[in-house]
């Protein structure tokens, strides 16, 4: 058997006005983590092109034209 709610309306609407707010929140947090990664993994591809850690020979990574370079651009 459920126990009763021993809240008053108005605790019960702060409450659900709390877990509206956490929920956006964590939203956020989500997207952020999203576009950090996306800029982490073009951040790793402009590294590997700054060193020289990939050349066109190394086709166990991505061959998309662009991707990958014979040369250090520095």
């Amino acid at each position: 058997m459920a126990k009763a709610d021993k809240r008053t309306p108005d605790q019960q609407k702060q409450g659900k006005a709390l877990r509206d707010e956490g929920a956006k929140w964590l939203n956020r947090v989500e997207a952020a983590g999203k576009l950090e990664k996306q800029w982490l993994d073009d951040a790793e591809k402009a590294v590997k092109a700054f060193t020289g850690e990939t050349s066109s020979r190394d086709y166990t990574t991505s061959t998309t034209l662009g991707s990958t370079y014979d040369f250090n651009i520095l």
